[in-house]
């Protein structure tokens, strides 16, 4: 699991440990086994070429967007799944074309847009990686900045989830991908 604050990295790569990938291209065409990695600052995903070596590593090539519609990364403790949104359908739900990890889909809705920024410090690259999360309750998402922007979204219901939150001892601006999910759960499960 994430937590929702910045880090420092030297590389824009999100996923480069241990995972078992799935790669979604159209006409329903699957593929298994493949070493994925995520660009978060380029928003691409990156594939390693292991049967060929050029200057001594092996080549990564950045699959095209247009083809991809989406991937899957399954962890021991996590499985993450994303879809490639185009015009018009992310603009219908008030998103920006590009990768989402689909968190959590039940009545309310919850994307994370995995974001790395570049920057240089004493001389080295490094990426400052910070995601960013975004909620339906029905209809457009929108970008929780904290707390009050969260319970915004809930209406009439947003009095029960700030009780949920209290007794469930989450800090929005710290919580995690299940605790996102748990509210939203407890939401879907009041209306």
């Amino acid at each position: 699991m994430f937590h929702i604050t910045s880090e420092a990295h030297r590389s824009p790569y999100y996923f480069p440990g241990k995972n078992v990938p799935q790669l979604f291209l159209p006409l329903s065409r699957r593929y298994n086994n493949l070493d994925l990695q995520y660009d978060t600052f380029l928003d691409e995903v990156i594939f390693t070429d292991t049967t060929k070596t050029i200057n001594y590593s092996y080549p990564k090539i950045a699959l095209n967007k247009d083809i991809v519609e989406g991937f899957s990364l399954y962890f021991e403790d996590d499985s993450m799944h994303f879809r490639y949104l185009r015009m018009p359908q992310c603009s219908e739900k008030n998103l920006k074309e590009g990768f989402y990890e689909i968190a959590y889909q039940g009545k309310s809705q919850y994307y994370i847009k995995h974001r790395s920024t570049y920057f240089m410090r004493e001389g080295l690259n490094e990426y400052e990686y910070s995601p960013e999360i975004y909620i339906s309750t029905g209809g457009n998402f929108y970008k929780i900045t904290g707390k009050g922007s969260l319970l915004k979204l809930f209406g009439e219901k947003s009095g029960e989830i700030k009780k949920f939150i209290h007794m469930s001892r989450i800090r929005i601006r710290e919580a995690n991908k299940g605790q996102y999910i748990s509210i939203l759960k407890y939401y879907d499960s009041l209306i």
